[in-house]
């Protein structure tokens, strides 16, 4: 099984993330619509600004159900 994690790239918890065995997928997120996250997955904060970002994203952008 194949699991997602999204993430900021300049985040502290990103290093820690690379570290994980093959069936972690970690995706890059960024400001603005390439931010767009599909399918399910869990969203990685390091930080309150972070988990502030990653609300704002969720709540414009979804999650789109394949």
């Amino acid at each position: 099984m194949i699991y997602r994690l999204f993430a900021f790239p300049d985040s502290t918890a990103t290093g820690p993330l690379q570290g994980l065995p093959d069936n972690y997928q970690c995706v890059m997120l960024r400001e603005g619509v390439d931010s767009v996250i599909t399918g399910p997955g869990v969203i990685v904060v390091a930080s309150p600004e972070e988990l502030e970002t990653a609300v704002v994203l969720r709540r414009q952008y979804p999650p789109s159900r394949s």
